[in-house]
């Protein structure tokens, strides 16, 4: 009979029931817009939900001058080259694309990562590419993170993590307690179900907190100028936002329901935030990292220098070495037998082969971080803060599956690149403008299956620990 009896305290609709929590909600309104400490705090997290965008607008505005210089460069390259072939002879610069050799590759911020900046200022966001460079190599752009090695990165999703299970736990801690120390407790107890009434003050807190985050949400969103097409992943971040409070607003119900007093609540209240946002990560990121094979990885890819080259293959060894290649293309039968197209050829394999090479040792050490990263999400249940950062950071394109499915473009991109060019530059039936050139699309992000699973785990626990708390008697 436990059961029929949750479920009909939770739907509940007699009209006692109604008035009671019309009374309570009318009172907690009173007394928290007179509480001036609550009103600091509001607007302390307020600013800070501000200042965090305006952060990570901060951070999207410089990567996007840089990728603005970027284009300049690429210009001014393409122009000094339009000067030097304005001064060749008409047969020689008629079959030459000015900008053949010239492309930059960006993974460019989206409208959502001034939001969650996630891993975006870890790794390089943009790649010359033209065929013959190891995009793997970070010294294809400045990296530059001081702020991060400080103090991490004060963006919205830091905010959202961080500061508002803080905010949570001040709204709830002393729900059942203030009404010990007011001496009104017992007199209560008599007139109605303390429980109830309990669960009442909180869920008007809970209000207070899912229209606050919507506030912040929405204040976000107008100063990023995100636009109205992207109304999904919005409406997923509020989501997502959500969640995490309820989650939050659980833990704190089942810890007054135990009933010790407004310190001791406090006191566990801020351990709990300590054990998910502190020691769970750690323990998590200790039990799922590979060190030693992600320092394999790094180190095989450091010292590639000193492993074989392909230019020192022979010709058949440069030949079968090419047969291997997954992504390798069909070379045309050259028509034409003198010297230069045979050294454009082995050029353009042994090209290939070692970017193979390289590629795949710098793939090596991405694929093991993202093993760790991927392993981590399988304790997401345990895990909640990762599990809706991890959210976040999707939402923002920002994470290092991101950035791993970028990368694979890039690699892809280069390949098809490398293989136009060889034919614009030594096949003359080959037109580049009418045959397909190969693009280069950013990925965009979204949630994905996963996630989505993850973030049921987190509201069925929710649940889980509400019914819990309700099972107490008081």
């Amino acid at each position: 009979m436990v059961l029929p009896g949750l479920f009909y305290d939770l739907f509940s609709f007699q009209q006692n029931s109604c008035f009671m929590n019309s009374t309570v909600f009318t009172y907690q309104f009173r007394l928290l817009v007179r509480n001036r400490l609550f009103l600091l705090c509001l607007l302390a997290l307020l600013g800070a939900g501000i200042y965090g965008t305006y952060y990570g607008r901060h951070f999207v505005e410089g990567q996007q001058r840089v990728l603005a210089g970027m284009d300049s460069v690429v210009q001014d390259r393409y122009e000094s080259y339009q000067a030097y072939r304005s001064g060749l002879p008409d047969s020689l610069r008629s079959d030459i694309r000015a900008y053949a050799g010239l492309y930059v590759t960006a993974y460019a911020p989206t409208a959502f990562t001034a939001l969650a900046i996630g891993q975006k200022d870890n790794y390089p966001f943009y790649h010359e590419v033209n065929g013959l460079k190891n995009i793997y190599e970070v010294d294809t752009t400045a990296i530059r993170n001081p702020a991060k090695q400080l103090a991490g990165n004060f963006d919205l999703s830091f905010v959202i993590v961080y500061l508002f299970p803080l905010f949570v736990i001040v709204l709830g801690y002393n729900v059942l307690s203030e009404e010990q120390d007011q001496h009104t407790l017992s007199l209560l107890a008599v007139q109605t179900d303390v429980g109830r009434l309990v669960r009442s003050k909180l869920f008007f807190r809970l209000l207070v907190m899912l229209v606050l985050s919507l506030v912040v949400n929405l204040t976000a969103f107008a100063i990023n100028g995100i636009p109205l097409r992207m109304i999904w992943s919005m409406a997923s971040w509020c989501t997502v936002s959500w969640l995490y409070i309820i989650f939050w607003f659980s833990v704190v119900y089942l810890v007054v329901m135990l009933d010790r007093g407004g310190s001791v609540s406090a006191l566990l209240l801020g351990g709990l935030w300590v054990l998910f946002l502190l020691v769970v990560p750690t323990v998590v990121n200790r039990q799922v990292s590979s060190l030693h094979v992600r320092e394999q990885a790094q180190t095989l890819f450091n010292r590639r220098g000193d492993l074989p080259r392909a230019y020192d293959l022979s010709e058949q060894e440069i030949t079968n070495q090419y047969t291997k290649l997954s992504n390798r293309h069909n070379l045309p039968v050259l028509s034409d037998t003198s010297a230069l197209p045979q050294i454009m050829r082995k050029s353009y394999m042994v090209g290939r082969i070692q970017a193979d090479w390289d590629n795949r040792l710098g793939r090596n050490a991405l694929e093991a971080t993202f093993g760790e990263y991927q392993r981590a999400l399988d304790y997401n249940w345990v895990n909640p803060a990762f599990a809706v950062q991890q959210c976040f950071n999707q939402i923002g394109n920002t994470e290092i599956g991101n950035y791993r499915d970028y990368m694979l473009a890039v690699e892809h991109f280069e390949n098809e690149r490398a293989y136009w060019l060889y034919r614009l530059w030594n096949d003359p039936l080959f037109d580049g403008e009418k045959d397909l050139t190969p693009k280069f699309a950013q990925i965009e992000s979204h949630i994905s299956i996963r996630t989505i699973r993850e973030l049921w785990s987190l509201l069925f626990i929710s649940i889980g620990l509400w019914l819990i708390a309700i099972t107490r008697k008081l």
